[in-house]
């Protein structure tokens, strides 16, 4: 009965958490962006409708996706992010997007300055992850278990510590380890370290409350929202 529930706040909060990102996005009227981890490029495309984008670029690794994200217009490089430097021309991009990429890498630093070198000054950044401090990780805490966030730190099963998690155990890819999972305030101070200027924050679901309701509390008390993104701009 309470997976049940789980699974429909989670289904239902993740659709709502898109359209806060999707939002945040609109008006924005670039010229380039660029997807850290597009995948088949399906949401690339929405992502470039929404800001005006002319050039759209991703970074992917897999190849069949690749090739689905090209054949929808997408220009894909095939990049390791948690490579040190990522083949990427510096000061190139007007926009840069990365939904729930940081938490699965090595280097957070890396990652960022890479993200510095390529985005032109003045550029926008939209970068959303999960938050640790989210309520349902507080109180798995609180009785002893694995925050949910943090679930899946192991290839050799996929969901360990939390008898609730959701987690679906059998999808073993390294890639999908969770390695560096931000609360609210440490995404934004780690942001600004970067002279990033925090320009929208936008924060999505608050378990165990229902979307609608959820997603009005979320807005009041961002520490304790399910989902954290900031949309900043490059100022240096």
């Amino acid at each position: 009965m309470i997976k049940k529930y789980l699974k429909h706040l989670i289904e239902t909060a993740e659709e709502n958490y898109l359209n806060n990102l999707y939002d945040g996005i609109r008006g924005l009227n670039v010229e380039s962006m660029l997807d850290i981890g597009c995948y088949t490029g399906e949401n690339t495309i929405q992502i470039a409708s929404l800001c005006d984008a002319k050039k759209v670029y991703g970074i992917e690794l897999n190849e069949d996706a690749i090739k689905i994200a090209k054949g929808r217009g997408v220009e894909v490089y095939k990049q390791d992010i948690n490579e040190a430097h990522w083949n990427i021309e510096d000061n190139s991009i007007d926009f840069i997007y990365s939904n729930q990429v940081i938490e699965h890498l090595y280097s957070v630093d890396n990652f960022i300055k890479n993200i510095k070198r390529i985005l032109k000054k003045d550029g926008y950044l939209l970068i959303s992850t999960e938050n640790l401090a989210g309520w349902h990780n507080c109180f798995s805490l609180i009785l002893g278990y694995q925050p949910f966030s943090t679930t899946n730190i192991c290839t050799k099963q996929w969901s360990i510590g939390n008898p609730l998690s959701m987690v679906l155990d059998g999808h073993h890819d390294p890639l999908m380890v969770h390695r560096a999972v931000f609360t609210y305030y440490a995404l934004k101070k780690f942001l600004e370290l970067y002279d990033f200027k925090i320009e929208k924050p936008i924060t999505s679901g608050y378990y165990p409350l229902p979307n609608k309701l959820g997603n009005i509390f979320a807005k009041i008390d961002r520490r304790h929202s399910v989902y954290i993104a900031f949309l900043v701009k490059n100022i240096k």
